[in-house]
Formats: C-alpha cells, sequence, structure tokens
C-alpha cells in the first residue's frame, strides 16, 4: 500500500512540474506577440507576463488542494 501511495505522488509531481514548465514556456513564446497585439508599453508588458506567471505557479502550488 505504501508503493502505491508514492508511485502516485510520484507521478502527482512529475506532472505538476510538466505542465508548469510547459505554461511557462507557452507564456515566454508569446510575450512578444501580446505585447503588439495589445500594444503594451514596457511597464504594462512586464505586469502582463508576472501576473501569468504568477498565475502557474499559484497554481502548482494550491491546484492540488482543490481537486
Amino acid at each position: 500500500m505504501k508503493n502505491h501511495k508514492l508511485l502516485l505522488w510520484s507521478l502527482t509531481v512529475a506532472l505538476s512540474g510538466l505542465l508548469f514548465g510547459l505554461d511557462s514556456a507557452v507564456i515566454s513564446g508569446a510575450e512578444q506577440t501580446i505585447q503588439k497585439l495589445w500594444h503594451l508599453d514596457n511597464i504594462t508588458h512586464g505586469l502582463a507576463v508576472s501576473i501569468a506567471l504568477y498565475g502557474t505557479v499559484f497554481g502548482a502550488a494550491f491546484g492540488g488542494f482543490f481537486c
């Protein structure tokens, strides 16, 4: 029984790390397009990207609680 729980937790942590990395890569790849599309200056561009990254951190840290 302990090995089953260990395997489940390991898979959960691995998938959450993968999704966090994927979200970070998508945000990094789209940030220049977002700046051009929404006509953002440097401050609002940084704010928009940082809010998206903070959202991925918050989701990775507390998403399991809601599941």
